[in-house]
C-alpha cells in the first residue's frame, strides 16, 4: 500500500519582509470550532478524505504488529490493579473513594459514613453517565461542604470546553438544569451557593458566576467580569485553605493577577499584579495572608506576610516572612492549622523539597521523603485545622501511594501504597545521571533500566523529554516501561531547561529567546547515553507529548542521524504559524512562553528557526509515529496533519512515516482505561517493529 499523498494548494505567508510557502495549510478546515466540539463535520470533506486515507495506511503498516500489541496489551493488563479501591478521603462524616471493577472502563465514585456497619453508596457511576459514548471525560468534581450536593463538569469530545451538571446525594439523580460552556472551573460558597466559570468563545473564561444550585438557573448572579485589560488571560478560581478568602488567578505566561473577596461578601478587588515571571500563592491563616513570590531579587521565592483587611493589600505593606534560599526553589503553598507547607525544587539536586514552617515558633524544617526522585502534591484535608493533612506520592518504581504529613515534627508516614501485580521493583534501577551540555550547563538525566542492564553500548533506549512552561517533569511510575526494561531496554527522562527541575532559572533559560537549549540539551542527553554505554548508536528512540512533541521535531531536524524512532503525541510542531495567529483562542496567552512573532521581528526570526513545520529538510529521517485527536483544542489536528504530509514531500528515506489520528479524541486521548492500554500498545508495538 502506498503512502498518502496530500496535494498542495500554495499559501504564500509575509512576516517581517519575510515570505513563506505554506503548502498544507487548507488542512485546517473552516469547521474546526465545531470538530474541536465533537461534530465531525468537515466543510471540505478533502480534509476528512484525506485524514482517513493516513488512518487506513497507519492501520495497514502496523498490520504486521497485531501479535506483539496484543502481547504488549496482556502484559500492561497483567501490571494493571483491575479491582481497585483509592485510599479514602474524609469529608467531615463521610469516607469518600473510587472503585474500579474488572472488565469496566470507568471508576464508580462510593463513599460511607465513617462508623461500623456502614453502607456503601454509590452516588456516580462513570460508567454509566458513558455509556454509548466514545469518550467522557470528567473534568472537574466538588462535593457541597455539607455532602448534600455533587458539583460536575464533563466533557464528551476530548475539547476543553465543559458542562455543569448537579447531582443530589440523597436521591442519587441530576437535578432537572444543566449549564453549557463552562471551563469546569467550579467552587462552592456554602451548602446550596456555588460559583463558576463560564467559556465565552476565547476558551479562556470570562466571567465568573454564583448559582444557588436549589433554586437553579434563575438564581445565577454575575459575580466578577475579567477586566478588558486581561482579556488575553487565563481565568482560574481557587480557595484559601480556611475557605475565608477566594483568589481570582489571571495568567498568561510570565504575566499573573490575582483578585482577591472574602467569601462572604462576594467583592472582588485588585490584590497584585506582576510580569517578567513573578510568582503569587496566596495563603491566609488568623487574619494574615501568606504570599509565595518570586521576581528578579528573589528568583527562588520566598514568603510575605501582610494583613488580610484591604487596607494592606499593597505591596508596600508586605513583609519579609521567610527569606528566599540559595539551595531551593519555592513554587507551592498550603496552610493548615498554624503551619505553612512549602514544596519546591531543589535546584542543584534537581529533586523535589518539602518544608514545614511553623508559625508559633517561626522554625522551618525540610521532610524526608521516601524517595529522592518523586513526585508528590498535598492532598490536604477537609478540615483547615488538620495537623495531619494527606500527601500523594509516587516514584519511577514507587507505586501511588498516600502518606500522612504530621506537622508538629515534619515527618511523613506511608499509610497506603497501590498494589501492582507481576511487579517487584527490587528488579530495577533508578539513577540520575548529570550531562555535561553543550554550554557547560549540568542537565538532569534520569535513568530507569534493569538491575541486571549492562553498559556496554548494546541496549536499546528511549528518551521522553518536555521542557516547556516551567514544569519539572518527574518520572511518574508508568507500568507500561517495564514492558521495554524487560526486553533490555533503558527508559530516561531528561530534565531539560524550559521546565523548573532545578529551579526557576532552569525555566527562564529554556523559554522564548532561549528555547533553543530545550532542543540542544536533549540532544546532549541523548548523545551522553550513546558515550557512556546505555544505548547503542543506531537504537536510540526519543518520545514527547504537546510541546514535548515540539522538542522531539526540533531535535530531529537539528539532529536526524542520531535517532532511529520518533514517537510524537499531540505534537505542537507548527508552532510559527499556530502562535503567528491571533485568531486561535490559545494563541495570546502564549506568547509570553514563545514570543509573539507578530510584532516583534526578533521572536518571529528565533522561531522561524526551529520551527519544526518550517524546518523539515531534504535529508534522511528516522521512523517517524505521529498521534493526534481530531477534537484536541489546544494542538489543533492540523499541526501533525502538515508536518506528516510535509514530510513525506521532504524525506529521502523509505522509514516508517505514520499519521494516527484518533477520530473520538482530544488532548488527552481516549478517556478509556483499556482502550488506553491499546493506544500505549500501538505505540510500543510501532517502537519494537522499528528499533528490531
Amino acid at each position: 500500500m502506498k503512502a498518502p499523498v496530500s496535494k498542495k494548494i500554495p499559501l504564500e505567508i509575509t512576516q517581517h519582509g519575510v515570505t513563506r510557502i505554506d503548502n498544507y495549510a487548507w488542512l485546517r478546515d473552516e469547521n474546526w470550532k465545531n470538530i474541536c466540539d465533537g461534530d465531525i463535520d468537515f466543510k471540505n470533506p478533502e480534509i476528512l478524505e484525506y485524514l482517513n486515507a493516513e488512518n487506513a495506511y497507519t492501520q495497514h503498516m502496523m498490520s504486521d504488529t497485531w501479535e506483539i500489541r496484543e502481547q504488549l496489551e496482556a502484559e500492561f493488563r497483567s501490571r494493571l490493579n483491575e479491582d481497585k479501591e483509592t485510599y479514602p478521603f474524609r469529608r467531615k462524616d463521610y469516607l469518600y473513594y473510587e472503585r474500579y471493577k474488572k472488565g469496566l472502563e470507568y471508576s464508580i465514585d462510593c463513599r460511607r459514613l465513617d462508623k461500623e456497619g456502614a453502607v456503601e453508596e454509590i452516588y456516580f457511576d462513570r460508567n454509566v453517565e458513558a455509556s454509548g459514548r466514545e469518550l467522557y471525560r470528567l473534568i472537574n468534581e466538588a462535593v457541597s461542604p455539607d455532602n448534600t450536593f455533587f458539583a460536575y463538569a464533563f466533557n464528551l469530545s476530548g475539547s476543553m470546553n465543559a458542562t455543569l451538571r448537579i447531582r443530589d446525594l440523597r436521591t442519587k439523580t441530576d437535578l432537572a438544569w444543566e449549564i453549557p460552556d463552562t471551563t469546569g472551573d467550579i467552587l462552592w460558597l456554602n451548602d446550596t451557593n456555588l460559583l463558576y466559570v463560564d467559556r465565552e468563545h476565547d476558551a479562556r473564561g470570562q466571567r465568573i458566576y454564583s448559582i444557588n444550585v436549589v433554586e437553579g438557573p434563575s438564581s445565577r448572579r454575575l459575580i466578577f467580569t475579567k477586566p478588558e485589560d486581561y482579556t488575553d488571560r487565563f481565568m482560574w478560581l481557587q480557595h484559601t485553605q480556611d475557605k475565608q478568602f477566594i483568589v481570582v488567578l489571571l495568567n498568561s505566561g510570565s504575566s499573573k493577577t490575582l483578585f482577591v473577596s472574602s467569601t462572604a461578601q462576594l467583592n472582588f478587588s485588585h490584590f497584585v499584579s506582576g510580569t517578567n515571571d513573578e510568582l503569587f500563592r496566596l495563603e491566609h491563616v488568623n487574619g494574615s495572608f501568606y504570599i509565595l513570590t518570586s521576581d528578579a531579587s528573589s528568583i527562588n521565592g520566598r514568603v510575605m506576610r501582610t494583613s488580610s483587611e484591604p487596607a494592606h493589600w499593597g505591596r508596600e505593606s508586605w513583609q519579609e516572612y521567610i527569606p528566599q534560599a540559595s539551595e531551593h526553589f519555592l513554587r507551592n503553598i498550603s496552610a493548615f492549622n498554624d503551619f505553612l507547607i512549602l514544596g519546591g525544587r531543589n535546584n542543584h539536586q534537581a529533586v523535589p523539597v518539602l518544608l514545614v514552617h511553623s508559625i508559633n515558633d517561626k522554625t522551618t524544617r525540610e521532610v524526608d521523603l521516601p524517595e529522592a526522585d518523586c513526585l508528590f502534591h498535598i492532598l490536604g484535608s477537609d478540615d483547615h485545622r488538620d495537623l495531619n493533612p494527606m500527601v500523594y506520592l509516587e516514584s519511577a518504581i514507587l507505586p501511588e501511594s498516600r502518606l500522612q504529613l504530621n506537622l508538629p515534627s515534619a515527618t511523613l508516614r506511608i499509610i497506603h501504597t497501590d498494589k501492582i501485580p507481576n511487579f517487584s521493583p527490587e528488579n530495577y534501577i533508578v539513577k540520575k545521571e548529570f550531562v555535561t551540555a553543550r554550554d557547560g550547563e549540568k542537565i538532569p538525566l534520569t535513568i530507569i533500566h534493569r538491575r541486571n542492564f549492562r553498559t556496554d553500548g548494546s541496549a536499546k533506549a528511549l528518551v521522553y523529554g518536555y521542557g516547556s512552561y516551567g514544569l519539572a517533569f518527574m518520572p511518574r511510575f508508568k507500568p507500561h516501561i517495564f514492558s521495554l526494561l524487560d526486553r533490555g531496554y533503558c527508559y530516561c527522562v531528561a530534565q531539560v531547561r524550559g521546565g523548573s527541575d532545578k529551579g526557576h532559572s532552569w525555566y527562564l533559560n529554556g523559554k522564548m529567546l532561549n528555547k533553543k537549549n530545550t532542543f540542544f540539551d536533549f540532544i546532549d542527553c541523548c548523545e551522553f547515553l550513546i558515550q557512556q554505554g546505555y544505548a547503542h548508536k543506531d537504537y536510540l528512540a526519543i518520545e514527547g507529548a504537546s510541546a514535548g512533541g515540539l522538542l522531539v521535531a526540533a531535535a530531529t531536524n537539528c539532529r536526524p542521524d542520531l535517532f532511529r524512532a520518533v514517537l510524537a503525541h499531540v505534537p505542537f510542531v507548527d508552532a510559527i504559524n499556530t502562535i503567528s495567529d491571533d485568531t486561535l483562542p490559545l494563541t495570546p496567552p502564549e506568547w509570553e512562553e514563545w514570543g509573539n512573532p507578530i510584532k516583534s521581528a526578533e521572536d518571529f526570526h528565533y522561531m522561524m528557526s526551529y520551527s519544526p513545520y518550517e524546518n523539515i529538510q531534504k535529508t534522511r529521517y528516522p521512523a517517524m509515529l505521529f498521534d493526534s485527536g481530531i477534537s484536541d483544542e489546544q494542538v489543533t489536528y492540523w499541526e501533525p496533519a502538515k508536518m506528516v504530509a510535509k514530510l513525506r514531500e521532504y524525506k529521502t528515506d523509505n522509514n516508517l512515516l505514520l499519521l494516527n489520528m484518533r477520530m473520538t479524541s482530544g488532548h488527552a486521548g481516549t478517556s478509556k482505561r483499556y482502550e488506553k492500554l491499546k493506544e500505549t500498545a500501538f505505540d510500543y508495538g510501532f517502537l519494537l517493529k522499528v528499533m528490531s
